[in-house]
């Protein structure tokens, strides 16, 4: 299928006979999955198409400040649902990053579901009327390979992290943070630089066989850039997990979002009332997009009330709160696209969950730059603020895992997926998205391939060495490059 029109803004290459055999893989050890979880890893580790590699193209991305004015999304936004739901998704679009709002814009508007997620009250909004009731905030627990993999005195030190359960992680070395476009006027947000993290998976059917409590993930995150300073409450948003989880006994994957140590939005193995945005399992080797981005915001108006100003005749909210420091934030968004999810058959969609922070220094991953403006909601020389997430030493991460509550590496549990594409995108600075060169990433998998990892800390960016013995074999990696790996998590030994 090709993929070249899907994002006009970020035009993506199409799917070759590369990943198509790498799904073929994946779809082919379905059958063998019951009793037989070692030819299926078989099969899955040697079945794989050496061409995978040729999948570094480059992505041609539009640059946001040469792409023209800020997009009209009022069509985005249902005229069904609540006059005042309205207004709060309004305000929220505007004043989105403007490569965001090109983002949306560029699919058509029935095709863009997006949830506003206001971290401080857990209230949800929604574009579409049909949506709502989609999403629920939870409690959280933690997730595979959560723990920063950064020591405080020594760098980057992928360490073991044990617990939760097994997994295979890539990810980048800490992030220079992104210089700001000089600030020119308050309520201006969509001005600013941040990092989008991207990766491709497969959503192949059968892909999993998991005893009780253990569930399967393929999901994209990352870390803040101070995590290692925060205490209390403030530490707690420090990690992020965003992407999909598996469900065996349905043979899909819905959409989840979790804050470490605050809640998970939408996990489906919890009993709750809501029915998440869910990607159909394939045959014919398809894919889904992860977009995973943290930029800049305005406090929600559900959360803020008094940073904003009501105009209830126009059912409009405009942005007052630029002298409070408490009326920033920073968001968090999940963007993922498919022509799987379950309802749309055979198009194109993309779901988004935006959460919004309860505080800029939550988590570690926002700041705020001073601005003097001459004239300000009726008083002049105004001094205040414009949030940004300059991102400087942050991290992303890819991940396969199965998560556990209660850790078992030996309980038979089984999970697969092939990741297409490592990206990191400069959002707001223009150019092009470009796998991760080999130099600018790391790897690690729990259990431990080695008994003590060694100087080389990229050692284990690599296929799973020969000779592994006990629950060292629990983790299986092969055509492993920078840009592309298959995952086989393996708990039968």
């Amino acid at each position: 299928m090709s993929r070249s029109g899907q994002r006009p803004i970020h035009p993506q290459p199409q799917l070759g006979p590369s990943f198509l055999s790498t799904c073929s893989a994946l779809w082919a050890a379905r059958f063998v999955f019951v009793g037989f979880r070692a030819a299926a890893a078989t099969m899955l580790l040697l079945a794989a198409s050496s061409s995978m590699l040729a999948q570094s193209a480059n992505r041609t991305v539009v640059p946001d400040e040469a792409a023209g004015a800020k997009p009209d999304l009022s069509a985005y936004i249902a005229r069904d649902i609540d006059p005042g739901e309205q207004a709060v998704m309004r305000a929220m679009l505007d004043t989105l990053p403007l490569s965001l709002q090109q983002d949306i814009a560029s699919s058509p508007s029935e095709s863009v579901h997006i949830a506003i997620v206001d971290g401080g009250t857990g209230i949800i909004h929604y574009n579409r009327s049909e949506d709502v009731g989609s999403y629920e905030f939870q409690p959280s627990r933690p997730m595979p390979g959560q723990a920063p993999p950064f020591s405080l005195d020594s760098g980057l030190d992928p360490g073991l992290y044990a617990g939760s359960g097994p997994y295979r992680r890539v990810y980048t070395k800490p992030m220079p943070a992104l210089p700001e476009p000089a600030p020119t006027e308050a309520n201006d947000l969509i001005h600013q630089h941040f990092y989008t993290a991207i990766g491709d998976v497969s959503i192949d059917c059968k892909m999993g066989h998991f005893a009780a409590g253990d569930v399967g993930y393929s999901y994209m995150g990352g870390w803040s850039g101070n995590w290692n300073t925060l205490s209390g409450r403030m530490a707690e948003g420090r990690a992020i997990d965003a992407g999909l989880q598996y469900s065996e006994t349905n043979d899909n994957y819905a959409m989840i979002m979790a804050i470490a140590g605050l809640g998970i939005i939408t996990q489906s193995n919890y009993s709750g009332t809501s029915t998440p945005p869910r990607i159909g399992c394939t045959t014919k080797n398809d894919w889904a997009e992860i977009r995973f981005s943290a930029f800049g915001a305005f406090q929600t108006p559900s959360y803020a009330p008094s940073c904003w100003k009501a105009d209830y005749a126009q059912h409009r909210l405009d942005f007052i709160g630029f002298p409070s420091e408490g009326c920033n934030t920073y968001g968090l968004a999940l963007s993922v696209s498919s022509s799987r999810f379950v309802g749309h058959p055979g198009a194109i969609v993309t779901y988004k969950i935006i959460w919004y922070s309860p505080d800029y220094q939550y988590g570690g991953w926002g700041t705020l730059e001073p601005l003097k403006v001459g004239y300000y909601n009726g008083q002049k020389n105004v001094s205040g603020w414009l949030p940004r997430v300059p991102c400087e030493n942050c991290a992303f991460k890819w991940m396969t895992s199965i998560a556990q509550k209660k850790e078992n590496l030996t309980d038979k549990s089984w999970y697969a997926a092939a990741w297409s594409s490592h990206y990191i995108y400069k959002d707001g600075t223009g150019g092009t998205s470009t796998p991760i060169p080999a130099d600018e990433l790391y790897c690690s998998e729990y259990p431990l391939w080695e008994s003590a990892y060694p100087s080389n800390l990229a050692k284990d960016c690599r296929n799973s060495p020969a000779g592994l013995k006990g629950v060292q074999q629990s983790v299986s990696v092969t055509r492993f490059s920078p840009q592309l790996e298959v995952d086989l998590i393996d708990l039968k030994y």
